[in-house]
């Protein structure tokens, strides 16, 4: 499904679909966002998507719930610098790798 919306350009609702992975319970898909903007998007599309979803998998019986949890975005990298640092955590090894090159942040 992501790779229909990437060629069709659809990059704000990927992301927004991307982050978290949805948990499903019985007929109900259960999305989780980090901002209201994200869940006005997802909602703007949520027809279209539970087209998609239930064609696909012949259950016309799926519903979407999608809830803002607002605690996620604290770990968000937004700057170049803060970005970096979030990779220096994943790899210490980047650090060292920048240096040996001659590559300056």
């Amino acid at each position: 499904m992501l790779t229909i919306l990437d060629k069709r350009g659809e990059h704000l609702l990927i992301t927004n679909l991307g982050k978290n992975t949805p948990t499903i319970k019985d007929d109900m898909i259960q999305l989780e966002v980090a901002t209201d903007i994200a869940q006005i998007e997802i909602l703007s599309q949520q027809k279209r998507l539970l087209a998609y979803i239930c064609k696909s998998l012949n259950n016309y019986n799926i519903s979407l719930q999608i809830t803002v949890n607002k605690e996620n975005t604290s770990n968000i990298a937004y700057t170049p610098e803060e970005k970096y640092k979030a990779l220096k955590e994943q790899n210490p090894y980047l650090e060292t790798f920048i240096r040996e090159l001659g590559l300056q942040f």
